[in-house]
């Protein structure tokens, strides 16, 4: 979307400045469902904002949760080679409207149970990428 803004200068008729203004509008939240109408998949569940993509398997060796102990905040993934890594949740969801929020959760919830092997595209943010944030989730 552009925007123009005219604006009298002393000693000029009229300048115009065009502004380049982007709408940061998330794409909406992607269920995969199998047999019984279960969901086996999620995508889209946080913006890219800048960060590298990635994709980690493995085993969900432990879960955490918010000071609420409402909304997943993280899940330790426990690698093929059983090296841990600690993955974020990003709860942006929780802010979507309550039947929106509460399909994403139940979701997230049952496919990042402990003991389940998962695929996870991940987003690598921060200084060297060692900030890692789920952003799509598949049971393997």
């Amino acid at each position: 979307m552009l925007r123009v803004l005219e604006r009298s200068l002393p000693g000029a008729a009229a300048a115009w400045l065009v502004i380049g203004v982007s709408a940061a509008v998330a794409a909406p939240v992607q269920f995969r469902t199998g047999p019984g109408n279960k969901v086996v998949a999620v995508s889209n569940l946080v913006p890219r904002d800048g960060c590298v993509p990635s994709r980690m398997r493995g085993r969900v060796a432990k879960r955490e949760f918010n000071g609420t102990g409402l909304y997943l905040s993280g899940i330790v993934l426990e690698n093929a080679d059983g090296s841990r890594t600690f993955v974020n949740v990003d709860s942006e969801y929780a802010g979507a409207d309550a039947v929106s929020a509460a399909r994403v959760k139940g979701a997230l919830e049952t496919l990042l149970t402990v003991g389940r092997r998962v695929d996870l595209g991940v987003f690598a943010c921060g200084a060297a990428g060692r900030v890692l944030t789920i952003h799509s989730v598949r049971s393997i």
